[in-house]
């Protein structure tokens, strides 16, 4: 289990410098956010060899590179929606600001999402 640990900046002004955590047994965090913007522009990726266990070189050995196709999905925190026992509703309670940006040059992953869908996001502390 990971602690988390929060003291927000309104918690410090309203005490004037006293000091308190609140600590958190926490293993994991679910957010949901909704697939807001997807950006098609060009990034270069390494040339991998005919098996794709290594990466072609030139004589010189130096890493040759392609262009491709990069597709940036850019996900935002779900919104309320006046109910507040909607799962939406508890979700931007608890995270109403923010963006993550996945950029991808692998086209199985461009086709699992779909533009405007809702999708939990798992953060987990990795070992």
């Amino acid at each position: 289990m990971n602690t988390l640990n929060s003291l927000s900046n309104n918690s410090r002004a309203l005490n004037k410098g006293r000091q308190f955590q609140k600590r958190i047994e926490v293993s994991m965090v679910r957010a949901k956010f909704r697939l807001n913007r997807v950006e098609i522009t060009e990034g270069i990726k390494k040339r991998r060899t005919a098996s794709g266990m290594a990466y072609e070189k030139t004589e010189r050995g130096a890493e040759i590179y392609d262009r491709c196709e990069l597709r940036t999905l850019i996900f935002s925190p779900e919104y309320a929606n006046n109910d507040p026992q909607h799962e939406n509703t508890k979700f931007w309670d608890a995270s109403p600001s923010g963006e993550i940006k996945l950029g991808t040059m692998n086209p199985d992953a461009w086709y699992y999402f779909t533009l405007g869908k809702e999708y939990h996001i798992d953060f987990a502390e990795a070992d």
